[in-house]
């Protein structure tokens, strides 16, 4: 197996678990309200809140989380399970990658740009994996 590729396939697993878990946890909402103390007055208080993206969205929201980690966790089975050089093996590379992309390029104005790192070093590993672009040459 080519180090190169298994490092750029794990950190991309990782870059997901680190964009999913920010996003459960990290207030992404914010917000601002007003209360008015009697009709017709100016406003006398505002309130300041935030909210997570579960928080706001609900507990339906961590199954669009998961969906970068298991395209990631996809390839990185895929490492161990398929025999290099194999066609099945670039297929379970390149296609969670492209889906992936395709999940950021959607997604580009909430999280998909969080989840862009990743997209981007799977698909560097799977390059790398394909080309055995990281295997020391013999001239």
């Amino acid at each position: 197996m080519a180090a190169g590729s298994v490092i750029a396939i794990w950190a991309a697993h990782g870059l997901a678990w680190v964009a999913g878990i920010g996003l459960s946890i990290v207030p992404v909402y914010q917000g601002a309200s007003t209360r008015a103390t009697a009709p017709g007055e100016p406003p006398a208080e505002t309130i300041m809140h935030s909210a997570t993206l579960i928080e706001a969205n609900g507990t339906h929201a961590i199954l669009l989380l998961l969906i970068p980690v298991l395209l990631t966790g996809v390839a990185v089975l895929a490492l161990y399970v398929t025999r290099p050089q194999r066609p099945i093996r670039r297929f379970l590379l390149w296609i969670p990658g492209a889906i992936l992309l395709g999940f950021c390029a959607v997604g580009i104005l909430s999280i998909g740009a969080l989840y862009l790192p990743a997209a981007i070093v799977l698909l560097c590993g799977a390059g790398l994996q394909s080309t055995g672009g990281d295997r020391a040459r013999t001239d």
